[in-house]
């Protein structure tokens, strides 16, 4: 890359725009260019899920709990 054959603060100016401006080619560049293995995502956990279900459960049900307040003071 002509960036990094280049002595510090000689880089072309395109390039050095470009470099200042993407993140991917800055990457690149301090990683050496070497290419690695994408990270796998790991599948939530059961206890994660359940939780989140029951957050969901109880938002529900205290929605549902502030109608019934609401409607019954009402004139």
């Amino acid at each position: 890359m002509a960036v990094s054959a280049s002595p510090l603060g000689q880089a072309p100016p395109e390039l050095a725009a470009h470099l200042a401006s993407c993140g991917r080619c800055q990457q690149r560049l301090l990683g050496g260019g070497a290419r690695r293995p994408p990270v796998k995502a790991r599948a939530p956990s059961l206890g994660r899920m359940l939780l989140l279900v029951a957050g969901i459960v109880a938002a529900i049900l205290a929605l549902l709990f502030t109608l019934r307040f609401v409607a019954a003071a009402a004139p």
